[in-house]
């Protein structure tokens, strides 16, 4: 994917809207904006499956943060895709987002297994808006209001789990950089490790989301401990064992 930007540009505006205006909704022109800032064009900040004024008018709104940290359709989209065609529909499989953000991976991915999808969030304004905006649209997915590690306490009775790995990233990425998945918080390959330690399904994955654009940096930290299934643009698959 060809991404035309100023990535000084865009690193400013990020950390903007990761800081002082991260629980700030925002208005449908600073949503256009920031697509143009960030992806290179506003339509890039299409959600649920509907173009920015669209999901605008129905009511959905993002704050400041999950304008940046959530995965819009065209990031989204792909991966789902890819998911689907390394792990096929299976019975009783369900999709956990341990920071679902919007929720959007989330039910990109829930949907093209057939699966159940489940949510959390440890930012309490983050999970209100995102509630709302999941109900909006129709959606039947479950989102909590709690941090990461409180899905082990309940977690869903599946026999595939399949977790979508994508904490925020704060300092771990830049524009101008890429991103290292070993300094997201918390590092992925700590969350991999908790998932083997405490999910007791019989089938686990992750799929660990990264920029389609940007270098990534210490892949290997995972794979070289985890078996790989595949990858595709913006994400890569291991099972965790």
């Amino acid at each position: 994917m060809s991404v035309r930007r100023d990535r000084s540009q865009a690193d400013r505006l990020r950390e903007q809207l990761l800081g002082p205006r991260r629980h700030d909704v925002l208005s449908l022109d600073e949503v256009l904006q920031a697509g143009r800032i960030l992806f290179g064009e506003p339509q890039r900040m299409s959600f649920y499956g509907l173009p920015p004024v669209a999901w605008y008018a129905r009511g959905v709104r993002l704050l400041g943060r999950t304008s940046v940290e959530a995965t819009p359709d065209v990031t989204a989209q792909p991966i789902a895709r890819t998911v689907r065609a390394l792990l096929g529909r299976r019975p009783r499989v369900g999709v956990v987002d341990l920071f679902a953000g919007s929720g959007n991976l989330m039910l990109h991915v829930a949907k093209e297994l057939s699966a159940a999808g489940y949510g959390l969030d440890a930012d309490e304004a983050v999970w209100r808006q995102t509630e709302a905006n999941l109900r909006i649209v129709g959606a039947s997915e479950e989102l909590r209001y709690g941090d990461w590690l409180s899905y082990f306490v309940d977690p869903l009775r599946v026999d595939t789990s399949v977790y979508v790995l994508s904490p925020p990233w704060g300092d771990a990425f830049s524009f101008a950089n890429g991103l290292d998945i070993t300094r997201t918080d918390p590092p992925i390959p700590l969350l991999i490790d908790t998932i083997a330690a405490r999910d007791r399904s019989a089938h686990r994955y992750a799929v660990v989301q990264h920029t389609p654009v940007e270098p990534v940096i210490n892949v290997s930290a995972v794979t070289n401990r985890y078996p790989v299934v595949g990858s595709g643009r913006g994400c890569f698959v291991v099972s965790i064992h």
